[in-house]
């Protein structure tokens, strides 16, 4: 889905699940956070992906991220048709190094919108314990 290598579930060797269920797609996610989805910074033609600009409101696990010092948002990779800009999320990701700013969604699961409140209060019954 998000492949970047011909390797089957690699995104510059982090693993994406292929798991349906919210608790391994929780745990095998780097980054756990809200955010608003605030543009669109790369539509790919070769991958079913976008990268977009998302302004972090709040990291609910594996915090801190590293967000651009110019925009002071981090650039999200994930499926297309899965966010509409201007809205918000909370998105399950992983990150692609220590340093970079671009993080991609861990699973086909990985986008939550926000009026979600449900699957939203599993997921931090998640990362609670």
């Amino acid at each position: 889905l998000i492949q970047r290598t011909r390797t089957a579930n690699n995104v510059s060797g982090k693993n994406y699940t292929t798991a349906t269920d919210l608790p391994t797609i929780v745990a095998e996610s780097d980054i756990v956070l809200a955010g608003k989805i605030t543009g669109l910074v790369f539509e790919s033609e070769y991958d079913n992906c976008n990268t977009y600009y998302c302004d972090v409101q709040q990291v609910l696990k594996g915090g801190p991220v590293n967000t651009s010092e110019e925009r002071g948002d981090i650039q999200v990779t994930l499926t297309k048709e899965s966010v509409e800009i201007g809205e918000t999320y909370v998105l399950l990701l992983n990150r692609i190094d220590e340093t970079a700013i671009i993080y991609t969604q861990s699973s086909l699961g990985s986008v939550i919108p926000s009026g979600d409140t449900e699957t939203i209060s599993e997921i931090q019954r998640l990362i609670e314990g």
